[in-house]
């Protein structure tokens, strides 16, 4: 069982987010292949228009970008094998926003037999979507595009954590390791029907909501339901981790700037002593000096006055 750890819940919110926006999409199912040329001084030239007749499969995506790399190791694992030979069919991966150069520098790291095509100015990229990697268009001979995805969305992540620091106390703070996924529903709605039957706010039993998971009806549908509780909870947890993360630093900073002032008003008051002590020193030397000096000068007058008697 994989498990997947976020130590930044805004890269998860982030995704939340274009969850909810298409608003990226320039070429959809249904639409014709845009016209382009892509140039690689490795792999040579690549116009749109020798692409008729055949079934072509094209790939956004970008060296820093988590899943691209996920989803082109399993097309260098599956889809490349089987389908490198069919002359009727093309596969183009496109480097958004890299050079050829980059490219064959990446590419020496990561050993993908299939061609990489630069395309630093979003030239050709720009013309399928405008953001969102990694991207993928499968287009049928005729030129027309028959599928559209947005993502890498084979299922391997089994559990989703998130950690983030919650302020116990003013002096302390803790580090939480939460599940937030998958959401384990029917735990928390027992607890707090538990919690009510306890304190005498509902008419059941302890038996009947600790033994059967049958004690609820959801209206109109647990899929209506679950399309806005789903994303609500797991938008307001993260908000939420977010506010703690935000708190506690903001403490920390308090209490070390707090800390700061304290010893340097420690330090100042030590070092105003010493200084007093040395001032104090100085003048006392310098009157011993005037007055052993004084003290010589008048026994010179009187070896004088002596001396002319």
């Amino acid at each position: 069982m994989r498990k997947v750890t976020l130590f930044c819940a805004a890269a998860l919110f982030s995704l939340l987010s274009f969850a909810q926006d298409n608003n990226a999409d320039i070429v959809k199912v249904g639409d014709s292949m845009p016209a382009f040329t892509l140039h690689s001084t490795v792999n040579g030239t690549v116009n749109s228009e020798d692409l008729k007749g055949k079934v072509v499969l094209i790939n956004i995506f970008a060296t820093w970008c988590g899943p691209c790399q996920s989803e082109l190791a399993e097309v260098q694992k599956t889809l490349w094998p089987k389908y490198k030979d069919n002359k009727d069919f093309c596969m183009l991966v496109i480097g958004r926003e890299h050079t050829d150069n980059q490219l064959t520098e990446y590419n020496k790291r990561k050993g993908f037999t299939f061609p990489l095509y630069p395309d630093p100015k979003r030239e050709v990229t720009g013309k399928f979507a405008s953001q969102y990697i990694p991207r993928s268009y499968l287009i049928d001979k005729d030129g027309k595009v028959i599928s559209a995805t947005v993502g890498y969305k084979k299922e391997e992540m089994d559990e989703v954590y998130i950690v983030y620091t919650r302020m116990e106390r003013g002096m302390k703070e803790e580090v939480e390791v939460e599940q937030l996924l998958p959401l384990k529903t029917n735990q928390f709605i027992k607890e707090e029907l538990v919690e009510n039957v306890k304190k005498g706010k509902s008419n059941g039993t302890l038996e009947d909501f600790e033994g059967s998971d049958d004690y609820f009806v959801i209206y109109p549908s647990p899929k209506v339901v679950l399309n806005d509780l789903a994303y609500n909870y797991v938008t307001g947890f993260i908000y939420g981790a977010l506010v703690e993360g935000f708190a506690t630093e903001e403490n920390a900073r308090m209490v070390a700037m707090q800390a700061a002032t304290d010893n340097a008003e420690a330090m100042l008051k030590e070092l105003s002593i010493e200084y007093n002590r040395l001032r104090q020193a100085a003048i006392t030397q310098e009157i011993t000096e005037v007055i052993g000096g004084a003290k010589a000068l008048k026994k010179k007058k009187m070896k004088k006055a002596k001396a002319g008697k």
